[in-house]
């Protein structure tokens, strides 16, 4: 996947295996992945029990409000067919906003989403990423390796 390389849009992603919701309208993680990769243990292709991806995307409140595609493509996916998709209007999103403030110069807006994944399936190892499609063009919003870990086999003494 080709990629563009900007300020705005951005993102980020928080991978984990649960995202609660509170009643005080917070959000909980539960089991966050740290660091690049997941490690599966066992042989691929596997399913893992529920797998949550929090999404953050951000654009200048300026930048074109043109229909926003987030996709999420797991290892083996082709670049048309990700494994979800959600489609974004950035006209509704930017209504639904106060304005922004006149003391701020470059104000960005924003959008946060969940995708929950029960069971996850794993066809092979490679990365899970995250992107936005806008106005055909790509960007990264986040990824996370997938690395098989099979079980070692002992041999047997003599």
């Amino acid at each position: 996947m080709n990629f563009e390389k900007t300020t705005s849009p951005y993102g980020f992603c928080i991978f984990c295996e649960d995202i609660r919701q509170e009643i005080n309208g917070k959000q909980t993680y539960v089991g966050v992945i740290v660091g690049n990769d997941l490690h599966v243990f066992g042989v691929l292709p596997a399913a893992i029990g529920k797998f949550s991806i929090n999404v953050a995307y951000r654009q200048r409140y300026t930048d074109g409000r043109e229909p926003l595609a987030i996709e999420v493509h797991m290892p083996g996916d082709d670049e048309d067919k990700p494994t979800a998709r959600v489609d974004v209007s950035l006209e509704d999103l930017a209504a639904k906003l106060p304005p922004p403030p006149t003391d701020i110069n470059d104000p960005f807006m924003g959008a946060a989403l969940s995708f929950e994944f029960n069971p996850l399936e794993i066809k092979q190892e490679g990365r899970i990423v995250v992107s936005a499609v806008k106005a055909g063009k790509r960007y990264r919003l986040g990824g996370l390796g997938i690395q098989s870990r099979p079980p070692q086999v002992k041999e047997a003494a003599n």
